[in-house]
C-alpha cells in the first residue's frame, strides 16, 4: 500500500497547467500567423502547382500537427487535474490514517469505522486517479 502514497512528488500540477496555456497561447497565435501568411499569397508570384503545393502544407500543419499539439496539452491539463485530485485524497487518506493511530480504547467505534471508511475511499480515489493518468500516457 505504501506504493500508493508516493506517486507524483515534486510534480507541480499548477506548473503543468500554465506550461499548457502559454504552450497553447503560443500555437494558436502560430495558427494565426499561418492563417494570415496564406492569405497573403497572391497568384502573380507563385506557379499554381508551388502555391497548391504550399497550400496541401499549410493545411497539413494546421489541421493535423496543430491540431494533435493542442490535443496534448489538453491531455496534459487533464493529468494536472488528475494529480490534483490525488494529492487532495492523498492529504485526507494521511489523515485519516493519523486519526486511526491516534485513536484509544476510548474513542467511540463510530469514529474508527468512519475514518476506516474514508481512509478505503481516499485510497480508492488515489488508485483512480493514478489509473486515470496511466490511461491518458
Amino acid at each position: 500500500m505504501a506504493d500508493l502514497y508516493n506517486h507524483y512528488n515534486g510534480v507541480e500540477p499548477g506548473s503543468i497547467t500554465s506550461a499548457t496555456a502559454s504552450l497553447r497561447q503560443k500555437v494558436q497565435t502560430s495558427k494565426s500567423k499561418l492563417s494570415s501568411f496564406q492569405s497573403s499569397l497572391s497568384d502573380d508570384i507563385w506557379k499554381a502547382s508551388a502555391k497548391q503545393t504550399l497550400l496541401t502544407a499549410f493545411k497539413t500543419i494546421d489541421g493535423e500537427v496543430c491540431t494533435d499539439i493542442l490535443d496534448k496539452l489538453d491531455k496534459a491539463d487533464q493529468i494536472a487535474g488528475y494529480i490534483t485530485q490525488y494529492n487532495e485524497a492523498k492529504e485526507q487518506a494521511n489523515g485519516y490514517s493519523e486519526s486511526l493511530r491516534g485513536s484509544t480504547k476510548d474513542t467511540p467505534q463510530s469514529s474508527i469505522d468512519s475514518w476506516r471508511q474514508g481512509l478505503s475511499s481516499a485510497e480508492q480515489t488515489m488508485r483512480d486517479c493514478v489509473s486515470n493518468i496511466n490511461g491518458l500516457l
